[in-house]
């Protein structure tokens, strides 16, 4: 008798589980790539091989990767131009807390920009990744979900006498909403001027080699001794963005991944060959910070001159 009942109540679980996917399977979902370029990296591949979103009654969904995810370089994936990397049809509205990415061991290789050496790049071989702010998918519609995957910040380079290889820091890792606020601007010659910067070099994407503005949570710090990139550190930026030529000569851009809304520090560097995640360089020389805020949607443009 114990054994019907608990076959019957396996069975009702697996029918209201069958039930919920089946009247709320609603809504679209596209998950985009972005990434920043680590300075003295040319080139990475990952390899993805499962993508999930976690719904917030706890059913986990699994999307459609793309095809030939592996063979992009994922060092040159601007936010301009986001890389649709996964995408799922008809999965339940409603918010989705986690996303979740599954790897390989290694998950791919980097190339080092000044002796084109090839490393292992490696990442946990599951990792769960927080969304953050709100994430929500809507009947009848689809909703786009970003990773910027900020190379500057969080791809280490490890090296000792068993091993040399690159990592990316999992625990830096949060998806959002691709609509959520942002930063961009311009950046006069003369501003990167004020900081005596040792390269003008383009990379072949165009960008200002070592060239990057960083962006800090205002917690009411001095703008004139802001931090560098230290993993774990809270004072440390919480991200980056290339600085990129225009076509009208003497000036650059920069463009930040979506930020969730809050209050925040700018500050330009010219030292990102420098700036390594896993221990502080006090020679990374930075500009005054500039306070800003992002808004919960739309676009905030800060011009630095």
């Amino acid at each position: 008798m114990r054994l019907f009942f608990l076959l019957g109540i396996i069975a009702l679980l697996s029918g209201c589980e069958l039930w919920f996917d089946n009247v709320n399977k609603q809504g679209d979902v596209e998950l985009y790539l972005s990434t920043v370029p680590r300075a003295e990296v040319s080139d990475t591949f990952l390899t993805i091989t499962k993508a999930e979103l976690q719904h917030n009654a706890g059913q986990w969904h699994e999307l459609t990767l793309e095809k030939d995810l592996s063979q992009r370089n994922l060092q040159r994936i601007h936010i301009t131009k986001p890389l649709r990397i996964a995408n799922a049809k008809n999965i339940p509205k409603g918010r989705y807390t986690t996303l979740r990415l599954t790897f390989p061991v290694p998950a791919g290789r980097s190339v080092r920009r000044d002796t084109g050496g090839t490393f292992n790049t490696t990442i946990s071989s599951t990792v769960a990744i927080p969304i953050t702010p709100e994430f929500s998918v809507t009947k009848g519609e689809t909703s786009s979900l970003l990773l910027p995957l900020d190379f500057q910040k969080n791809l280490a380079f490890y090296e000792d006498e068993y091993d040399i290889h690159y990592e990316v820091e999992a625990s830096q890792l949060s998806a959002i909403a691709m609509d959520a606020g942002r930063i961009r601007g311009r950046i006069s010659e003369s501003a990167l001027n004020n900081l005596n910067c040792e390269s003008t070099t383009l990379t072949t994407n165009n960008e200002r080699e070592g060239a990057y503005v960083y962006l800090y949570k205002d917690s009411g710090q001095s703008l004139d001794t802001l931090a560098d990139i230290m993993l774990g550190a809270q004072e440390s930026p919480v991200a980056t963005a290339a600085i990129k030529a225009t076509d009208e000569g003497n000036t650059y851009e920069y463009h930040f991944a979506p930020q969730p809304q809050g209050d925040y520090v700018l500050a330009l560097t010219c030292d990102g060959l420098k700036d390594h995640p896993l221990y502080k360089n006090t020679t990374v020389k930075l500009s005054e910070g500039i306070r800003v805020k992002v808004p919960a949607r739309g676009e905030t443009t800060v011009n630095i001159n």
